[in-house]
């Protein structure tokens, strides 16, 4: 138990630092005048008790298409560093954090239309979000996604599982249930229980 508890703390404190290089990626967002939107690990991690236990690998955040290369150069100037660029999303990293912005073509491989679904946070004029409900059908995508490509989706089940304990009065139910339907998605999360 003391060597758990010792190698919990240790990933806590990079988890931490990770979190203020989140911020500071939104910040440069904002700096620069460009609406954009938390995916994935970064946008839930709101809802876990302790928001460590949803560190990802990377930090996924939407932005519009035309101006994913504008962006490029400003988050360069703001010392982010560019990796590399692969069929609509360009990766950096900051410190030892790393960024994955994203098209709408790219997130979810284009299956849903979030600019359509999201509004203002705290009328922001860049930060972005969507429902919870919404937030419900991006982690069933990401699990269709990462299952799709092989790999586990257990934190896409957490994901999934969090979001029904902490906002069931807040889900559309029938929206989730009609737009998981017309994405095909229907009995992926039972079939992903079953697995675990």
């Amino acid at each position: 138990p003391q060597g758990v508890l010792e190698q919990y703390n240790k990933k806590k404190s990079t988890f931490a630092r990770k979190k203020s290089d989140a911020g500071k990626a939104f910040s440069a967002l904002d700096k620069g005048g460009y609406k954009y939107i938390p995916l994935d690990g970064v946008a839930v991690m709101g809802i876990y008790d302790d928001a460590f236990l949803r560190l990802g690998k990377d930090f996924n955040i939407l932005v519009e298409e035309q101006q994913r290369e504008s962006i490029r150069y400003h988050l360069e100037k703001n010392g982010f560093k560019h990796i590399r660029e692969c069929k609509g999303c360009n990766f950096y990293t900051y410190g030892t954090s790393r960024f994955c912005i994203l098209s709408l073509e790219k997130a979810y491989n284009g299956r849903i239309d979030l600019w359509a679904r999201a509004f203002s946070v705290d009328g922001s004029e860049t930060a972005y979000t969507v429902s919870p409900s919404d937030r419900y059908i991006c982690a069933l995508l990401k699990l269709d996604v990462r299952l799709s490509e092989g790999y586990g989706g257990v934190m896409q089940l957490v994901d999934i599982l969090n979001l029904k304990l902490t906002l069931e009065s807040r889900l559309d139910l029938e929206y989730v249930k009609t737009t998981a339907e017309l994405l095909g998605l229907t009995e992926l999360e039972s079939k992903a229980e079953r697995v675990y």
